[in-house]
């Protein structure tokens, strides 16, 4: 059955997200990247993991307007990817700008080498 709110890319939203390790689930923002066709057909979402930690890997950049995205303070988007329920996401706490959506795309690229 199709979702009944379609999420667009950019949007940051609150969910339980997977350990990499598969040993348990913090919730966290992530940011939908999925786009509008995915997300109004299939029940899941594809994301990835937003955090206030510092990080400095692969992938990793700290946002540049994490006020405007909705989040409380200073975070980095970690090249951790995942698709998760549209029907577990907690709440939307606000959308990334252009430029910051843009530096995701850029590094998603790169990451996976497309």
């Amino acid at each position: 059955m199709p979702p009944t709110t379609s999420f667009r890319p950019g949007d940051v939203v609150l969910v339980r997200f997977l350990f990499t390790d598969g040993t348990g689930v913090k919730q966290r923002p992530a940011v939908v990247v999925s786009g509008p066709e995915y997300n109004g057909e299939r029940p899941d979402a594809v994301m990835v993991a937003i955090t206030s930690q510092r990080v400095d890997r692969a992938g990793d950049f700290e946002l540049g307007d994490w006020r405007g995205a909705g989040l409380i303070k200073p975070s980095w988007v970690k090249a951790v990817i995942q698709t998760i329920e549209q029907g577990t996401i907690q709440s939307v706490l606000g959308r990334l700008t252009d430029g910051d959506l843009a530096r995701i795309k850029y590094t998603l690229r790169n990451v996976l080498a497309l």
